[in-house]
């Protein structure tokens, strides 16, 4: 071999090296990059999943609160009016309420005084009212 195929084949082979180190990092930065994008993909879905459930669990609380506040204002005004400080009795009062107060409370005809064995008893013409009321 004269030198000159020997420096023909020489830097053959040190092309062929370098191109094969090359190809192998090529290859090295490929996988690593589609593992990335595996990885992205896969945790996108995660959010996603993540997020649809975050947000049904939302709705229920703020459906749950709602029905609370359609209950709340169902409930009748004697309830309502127990939120506000009690009345204190004026001089020369016992502080109890007389018969008219009493019925009041409820809606008209709903129900009457009774008196059963000297002992005055509030009776209910509706069932559904007394429930509404004591239950």
């Amino acid at each position: 071999m004269n030198s000159k195929e020997l420096r023909e084949l020489f830097s053959e082979t040190v092309c062929d090296e370098e191109f094969a180190r090359h190809d192998f990092e090529t290859q090295r930065v490929a996988v690593r990059e589609f593992r990335r994008a595996q990885w992205r993909k896969k945790l996108a879905g995660i959010a996603r999943i993540a997020a649809v459930f975050a947000m049904a669990f939302v709705s229920f609380l703020i459906a749950g609160k709602t029905k609370e506040l359609k209950k709340e204002a169902a409930l009748p005004a004697r309830f309502s009016s127990a939120r506000m400080p009690p009345a204190t009795p004026k001089a020369g009062q016992s502080g109890l309420m007389s018969d008219e107060q009493l019925l009041a409370l409820f809606p008209p005809g709903s129900c009457y005084l009774a008196e059963v064995e000297g002992r005055k008893m509030l009776v209910f013409r509706d069932e559904k009212v007394k429930q509404r009321f004591f239950d």
